[in-house]
């Protein structure tokens, strides 16, 4: 089954996408839900809806996502802007290697 990745953005505050140089935090990994894998634009609600609700599966470890956080499918990156609209995102190794690999929750509830 397809694994998915999430990274919290520590620099937007909620009130922008991911931008280049921005810090971001480790979050959760998983499979993909059953969603019709070749509609990308549902996936990525789909994720980012499950990431949202009172039982999602990181709910004691990390945050609800948000504005500005990135959802990873495969090798493709995407961000959410303050319109509700997902872009797709060149995420590198280089942006990658700042990640702070705490917790989320260390990280942002302290």
């Amino acid at each position: 089954m397809p694994q998915y990745r999430l990274y919290h953005n520590l620099s937007s505050h909620y009130s922008r996408g991911w931008e280049t140089g921005d810090k971001l935090a480790d979050g959760f990994v998983g499979s993909m839900p059953n969603f019709d894998i070749l509609d990308i634009d549902k996936v990525v609600w789909g994720i980012f809806s499950l990431h949202n609700d009172d039982n999602r599966p990181d709910g004691q470890t990390a945050p609800s996502l948000s504005i500005g956080d990135v959802i990873v499918l495969g090798e493709t990156a995407f961000t959410i802007d303050f319109e509700g609209t997902w872009h797709a995102i060149d995420l590198t190794t280089d942006d990658l290697m700042g990640v702070d690999y705490r917790t989320a929750r260390e990280l942002v509830w302290g």
